[in-house]
């Protein structure tokens, strides 16, 4: 029972634990969402999944033909200029629809390589936090399948593949903030973070990114050298999908929608799971599906949310120090995702500003830190108990 919550390489007994539960977890990941792709046998015929078939099609046959598909004779957006597209997925996992017929197929791939990337990223932060076990699957499990990510994948926004990334970013900015590694190798980590994310198709996540990277860097202005050196880097990188996208989509009017209306709407959305459905959800907003709010964890991680990700860290002094540079921008992001206050944002005069016109979404961006930053928390109680008798760690826990 005390190898659950020992530090990684403690005893033997714990690193045994370790590697076994990681690799089943591995394994169970793959089967969770090879099953949540019913396997390749996909319907394209509700949600947003049509277009992605269509995409993927145009896609499969461009490889075939080894051509580009700058322009097509389907329109997107109020647009033919198919590569212009930002919410395309051009990473190199496209490559599969070359030797793949079945979309469904490439789909279900597409889905697991995305997991593997994430569950690399939980790698990455148990190894820099040093994560006992427990923790470690904790932040595993709300991670990989809370509402947020399996909504959104569930209604064929696969563009939001970019998710898988956010460890990677967030292990960034506590770096800058721990003032680990040079300016440098940070702004040029940040920039690579954005670059892969973008590759995804993800310009929902990515702007929500960008939005929570300048918060943290205005909170924060002692840092404000690496976003100097990774500005440039990320405009370079990413030229070939912001600028065809800014010249094509320029003046395109969506309408802006509503973000969550109220605190308890935020609150249902941790809690609730709703049937899967295509109308509208009744006391949120007229315009607004389930999946556009929806972050389940259920009732206890939600507890675990607020208790070690937000009541311990201003509770206490040494919590309060190390993860403070996230304070503000976690409660200005969170914030900005209710009612109509994102509006402020969407219509300034900035490339880009506006692509995000369900405000909902980037609550994402606070979430994740939250879990990040409760986990460490969690883990450090853990350690503190350390000294107890195994019959006192069951008893603690149950």
């Amino acid at each position: 029972i005390g190898s659950l919550f020992e530090e990684p390489g403690s005893n033997p007994l714990q690193r045994v634990m370790f590697c076994t539960t990681g690799f089943g977890l591995y394994l169970f990941g793959l089967l969770r969402w090879a099953y949540f792709s019913n396997y390749g046998k996909i319907s394209f015929l509700t949600a947003d999944w049509y277009q992605e078939h269509a995409y993927y099609r145009i896609l499969q046959s461009s490889l075939a033909d080894w051509t580009i598909p700058f322009h097509t004779n389907q329109v997107f957006h109020d647009s033919n200029r198919f590569m212009a597209l930002p919410e395309l997925v051009l990473s190199p996992q496209i490559l599969l629809l070359s030797v793949v017929d079945s979309i469904g197929i490439f789909v279900l791939l597409h889905f697991l390589v995305l997991f593997t990337i994430g569950f690399a990223g939980c790698i990455a932060v148990q190894r820099r936090f040093e994560l006992s076990t427990f923790s470690f699957v904790l932040f595993f499990g709300l991670f990989t399948f809370n509402g947020y990510i399996t909504g959104h994948l569930s209604v064929g926004h696969t563009m939001w593949g970019g998710y898988f990334f956010l460890p990677f970013l967030f292990l960034v900015l506590v770096n800058i903030a721990d003032g680990r590694h040079s300016d440098l190798s940070n702004a040029i980590s940040l920039a690579f973070v954005f670059f892969f994310i973008l590759l995804q198709g993800s310009i929902h996540v990515f702007a929500a990114c960008s939005l929570y990277v300048c918060l943290f860097f205005l909170f924060n202005l002692r840092f404000v050298r690496v976003v100097l050196l990774a500005l440039p880097a990320i405009l370079v990188l990413n030229f070939f999908r912001l600028f065809p996208a800014a010249i094509t989509f320029r003046g395109l009017d969506d309408p802006f929608l509503s973000g969550y209306p109220t605190i308890l709407d935020v609150i249902r959305a941790f809690l609730v799971i709703e049937r899967p459905s295509m109308e509208m959800i009744a006391g949120l907003s007229s315009a607004l599906y389930w999946w556009e709010v929806d972050v389940f964890v259920g009732f206890i991680a939600f507890c675990f949310l607020v208790y070690f990700g937000v009541y311990r860290s201003w509770n206490q002094e040494n919590a309060r120090l190390r993860f403070s540079a996230f304070n503000l921008p976690n409660i200005v992001m969170a914030v900005l995702a209710l009612n109509n206050i994102y509006a402020v944002i969407a219509t300034l005069p900035i490339p880009f500003a506006g692509v995000e016109r369900i405000p909902s979404r980037v609550l994402l961006l606070p979430v994740i830190a939250l879990l990040m930053i409760a986990t460490v928390r969690l883990d450090d109680a853990l350690r503190d108990r350390l000294n107890l008798r195994s019959a006192d760690l069951i008893a603690l826990f149950c």
